[in-house]
């Protein structure tokens, strides 16, 4: 890709932390040798799928010598719908939990892959942050 110019330049600090996504075993690995932090798409399979992948990510972190960005960012992503995390707080509580024992740092939500009101997902968002979220504030 030809080098590019971006205006404005992009000022914080420290500098923003660069993500790259896949969805297969070997782009793990080859996106932790980027060392840059993995979005790994898990739409339609359990959280248990993700630990041969994460631990593909985490090998190809391993052998990375210099990170594409500024800084390392060696965290790992889970992107799910909203249909993963189906049911009372309890059993989202349990599912989130069993990402989180897959490698998962962080859990992307699709709150509204069908067609549900306005308020359905606002009373969805407003449960994960009452009932859900504060399970894992550490």
């Amino acid at each position: 890709m030809p080098k590019r110019r971006v205006h404005p330049k992009p000022v914080q600090d420290p500098h923003p932390p660069i993500w790259s996504a896949t969805t297969s075993i070997d782009g793990h690995y080859e996106i932790g040798k980027m060392g840059v932090g993995l979005l790994s798409f898990a739409v339609g399979v359990p959280p248990e799928d993700l630990i041969p992948r994460v631990a593909s990510y985490q090998a190809g972190q391993a052998e990375c010598e210099k990170p594409k960005g500024l800084l390392r960012n060696d965290q790992v992503v889970a992107f799910t719908t909203g249909a993963a995390m189906v049911g009372d707080p309890d059993r989202c509580v349990e599912i989130a939990k069993r990402y989180e024992a897959a490698g998962c740092d962080l859990l992307f939500c699709l709150v509204n892959p069908y067609n549900l009101s306005h308020e359905e997902v606002m009373n969805s968002i407003e449960h994960i942050g009452k009932y859900v979220i504060p399970e894992f504030n550490e």
